[in-house]
């Protein structure tokens, strides 16, 4: 959050110096821009895909083994209930993720060109600036979205770690009574 803050701060400053803009004020920007981009990329990298599919797995096949069960109880459904969101959850982070990363070469793309039309000085300072601070909330918006995934993968990881040996338990327990 604090690097978005000072980039904000950053940006937030150079459109309002609209008396004195250089294209060096402009530069630091799109530079600072770029930044947040690039740490939007590395999260979108540090998530495994192969390894979620691995979680994924793991969950519908013991959901499978419980669905054969008899009876549970109603602390047993509520287990079974929330294990059963999980793959729901580690789908979704994925889809983000892949959405954030299909954004990001677009990002890339848009801050080169700001960035010759910056140096070559073909814009209206105003619109300039607009498109600036488009870009700058299209930018912020993926490294919310990188946020949101990351604690949802947190929370959801948690929540298998908690879940997964009571429903060992409860396979364990069924089995031993047949």
């Amino acid at each position: 959050m604090t690097k978005l803050l000072s980039a904000a701060t950053l940006f937030l400053l150079i459109l309002t110096t609209s008396c004195q803009d250089t294209r060096q004020e402009r530069t630091a920007a799109i530079d600072s821009m770029q930044g947040v981009l690039a740490n939007v990329s590395k999260r979108t990298e540090e998530i495994n895909p192969q390894l979620l599919e691995k979680y994924i797995k793991n969950v519908s096949d013991k959901l499978n083994e419980v669905e054969l069960l008899d009876s549970l109880t109603v602390d047993q459904m509520d287990a079974v209930r929330e294990f059963q969101s999980l793959p729901g959850r580690f789908e979704n982070c994925l889809k983000t993720t892949s959405e954030v990363k299909a954004s990001l070469n677009e990002s890339r793309q848009q801050l080169l060109n700001l960035r010759k039309d910056v140096e070559a000085g073909v814009w209206h300072t105003d619109s300039l600036n607009q498109f600036l601070e488009t870009e700058f909330l299209y930018i912020t918006d993926l490294d919310e979205s990188m946020d949101e995934v990351i604690a949802q993968l947190n929370a959801s990881f948690d929540a298998f770690e908690a879940l997964d040996s009571k429903i060992e338990r409860l396979l364990k327990d069924n089995t031993i009574k047949e």
